[in-house]
């Protein structure tokens, strides 16, 4: 999976703390947050959905350092807000942060671009960023695979593979001819 990393930078609002953050978003399957921090002992920091719903919440050991948040596996893409409160629920700093992740992507490859009547047909494909994939339009297959396919009619002849990811969805296609 290819590695897109974040970086956040939570700027000051009171003048006696500091908050930084650093997202790496590793995969669509994982996260971890590292936070950076300063002048926020006792200091409870919580990671918020866009509705305000509490996705992660720790408390932050010591006055000044980094701490290592792992956020859920099936976090949405959208919009985030970590927010850090002393013990009585004054807020030191808060940021928003935006998870999205890649469309899928995918290569379709045919063995011959020109065949004969009665001839196998052979296509690979191999997808990026994608949880599922379809080929015609209707079998689920393997995110990267191959098919043997006899052909039978004569003229063109179109091939996809149709792929969903949490980052939307994805295509691609390849054609062949088919003679006598």
């Amino acid at each position: 999976m290819p590695y897109i990393a974040l970086l956040i930078l939570l700027l000051v609002l009171a003048p006696s703390s500091a908050l930084a953050a650093d997202l790496s978003v590793k995969s669509h399957e994982g996260r971890t947050l590292m936070v950076r921090y300063e002048d926020m002992k006792g200091a409870s920091l919580s990671v918020l959905s866009s509705s305000g719903e509490v996705v992660r919440s720790s408390r932050l050991p010591k006055a000044t350092g980094v701490k290592r948040v792992m956020l859920p596996k099936n976090l949405e893409a959208g919009t985030y807000t970590i927010l850090a409160s002393d013990r009585e629920g004054a807020k030191y700093d808060s940021e928003t942060f935006t998870i999205s992740y890649p469309a899928p992507t995918c290569t379709l490859k045919a063995s011959e671009k020109a065949l004969h009547k009665g001839d196998l047909l052979r296509i690979r494909w191999n997808s990026d960023n994608a949880t599922s994939a379809v080929l015609f339009g209707q079998k689920k297959v393997a995110l990267n695979g191959s098919e043997r396919i006899s052909v039978h009619h004569l003229g063109p002849h179109g091939y996809a593979v149709n792929l969903v990811g949490p980052g939307g969805v994805g295509s691609c296609a390849v054609e062949v001819k088919v003679v006598e």
